[in-house]
């Protein structure tokens, strides 16, 4: 009798298979990644997001445009908020930097996830 194996993963939005002869290639590929998260605090003019992709974009007081997904914080109603009163205006950005580096190659990307907005002189007032 023959028996063979494989790793399901499964989530709300995914399901995968990997069979027995790729789960040596799947194991070596996250072995050899590092991920680090942090959460940041960045002054900045919000630009705008959406609510069905679930993106936005942020200008930080540095110059650097972020781009990212909104956290499962923002919830669907605060999106419509955060587009009429917070957009082209000074804010205060709570973000998670998920940093993922390839050790076999030293490439590094960099995914933001919007946690929480105010206005800046919201901010001063707590």
């Amino acid at each position: 009798m023959k028996y063979s194996a494989s790793v399901r993963l499964v989530s709300a939005r995914t399901q995968i298979d990997i069979q027995k002869s790729r789960i040596g290639v799947a194991t070596s590929r996250t072995e050899n990644i590092e991920i680090t998260e942090r959460e940041e605090l960045k002054g900045g003019v919000f630009l705008g997001a959406r609510k069905h992709s679930r993106d936005f974009n942020f200008q930080s007081d540095d110059g650097m445009v972020i781009s990212g997904k909104l956290g499962d914080e923002v919830k669907d109603n605060t999106v419509y908020l955060m587009n009429t009163e917070y957009q082209d205006k000074q804010c205060n950005a709570i973000l998670l930097r998920k940093e993922t580096k390839r050790k076999e190659s030293g490439r590094t990307s960099v995914r933001w996830i919007l946690k929480d907005i105010h206005l800046e002189e919201d901010a001063h007032k707590k």
